[in-house]
């Protein structure tokens, strides 16, 4: 079984600031909490890409999180939202933050990089923060460097 690795609150504590001068780490350790408790899809991943995870944010951006999840299979995005409304009214406790939220299957998370056309799941792996990884992350991030590696995926000015 894949050990679960989920940084420590210190680690994450750079995200920077709210416009109300609020950490967005709090925001997103609190939603992290939630997904964790409340949602009715196993959490695979929580990655914070962009902005935040660069380091170049300013304090109105939003907040891009990719959340890999088992359990989505065959279900509409309005039914998934649906099923995760607590976790979205939990939000509403938390800093504000502008979260703004990609759900992938681990499948489709996979797929997308093979065919590389996910900007998303591309910039998630090269410059993304992992916050809770159950293993599957990890492998996804080895496939990607293996395919960087052997010139598949290359970095490019404007992607």
């Amino acid at each position: 079984m894949a050990r679960e690795t989920r940084l420590h609150k210190r680690v994450i504590a750079r995200f920077g600031l709210n416009e109300h001068g609020e950490p967005i780490d709090r925001a997103l350790e609190g939603f992290l909490d939630l997904l964790l408790k409340e949602s009715p899809f196993k959490l695979k991943a929580f990655v914070v890409f962009g902005s935040r995870a660069r380091g170049d944010w300013k304090p109105w951006s939003d907040t891009d999180v990719l959340l890999i999840m088992d359990g989505l299979e065959g279900k509409t995005l309005q039914e998934v939202m649906r099923e995760l409304k607590g976790v979205w009214n939990g939000l509403a406790n938390l800093p504000a933050a502008g979260i703004e939220a990609r759900i992938f299957t681990p499948e489709e998370a996979t797929k997308l990089l093979h065919k590389r056309t996910s900007l998303t799941i591309l910039d998630a792996l090269e410059g993304g923060v992992t916050l809770y990884d159950d293993g599957f992350w990890s492998k996804l991030k080895a496939e990607f460097k293996d395919m960087k590696k052997k010139g598949l995926v290359k970095k490019t000015p404007g992607g």
